[in-house]
């Protein structure tokens, strides 16, 4: 692949013994721009793929799950984030991980928008550098697989659809594969996608 069909996600950071990976997942109040994260999975994994920790919680938003439309897609209820910590309580103690290690999503810029989005509402620093599994995935000649569609290709047990703890598992377990079967082209992945 020609260096002008690279995905457009921009990382500048090589791949390394030091470099290791924040792999996010989040469900939202619906599509729009203005749509609220009401949950945020979190897997984080070492400069050579492996698993150190996850990190899944509900975050309250506005104290809407969204529309029904939403709610038929993420099961959450208005019942499930009474009491839930709000998006800065979730996100402040793990922020140094988002900013010292490479994120990746499966659909980045749909979870960057959206932590970005969330991230304003605090009047933090947006996140600017994101991976995208999905765009990995076509980068290696894998294609642009959906989630579920990249969990049955590979066998891995996808747990439940559109849990963010589960969907960030899945595509922690996905970026897995593709660091450990191609690590020369997921170096240029790394070093060579531009925004």
């Amino acid at each position: 692949m020609a260096s002008k069909d690279i995905p457009s996600d921009r990382l500048v950071t090589p791949l390394s013994d030091e470099v290791s990976f924040l792999v996010v997942d989040c469900e939202t109040t619906g599509l729009e721009d203005t749509a609220r994260v009401i949950q945020l999975g979190i897997v984080a994994l070492d400069p050579q793929g492996n698993f150190e920790w996850k990190f899944s919680s509900l975050v309250r938003g506005d104290g809407s799950p969204g529309s029904a439309e939403a709610q038929s897609v993420h099961k959450i209820s208005a019942d499930d984030l009474i009491g839930a910590p709000s998006f800065s309580e979730v996100i402040m103690p793990l922020l140094q991980h988002f900013q010292s290690r490479v994120v990746f999503a499966h659909n980045s810029i749909f979870d960057r928008g959206k932590i970005n989005y969330e991230l304003a509402l605090m009047g933090e620093v947006s996140l600017q550098i994101f991976g995208c599994t999905k765009n990995l995935g076509e980068f290696l000649g894998y294609g642009r697989m959906r989630l579920q569609e990249g969990a049955k290709f590979f066998a891995i047990d996808a747990g439940q659809a559109h849990d963010a703890g589960d969907d960030a598992s899945t595509a922690a377990s996905i970026l897995q594969i593709y660091l450990q079967r191609h690590p020369e082209k997921f170096s240029e992945y790394l070093t060579s996608v531009e925004n």
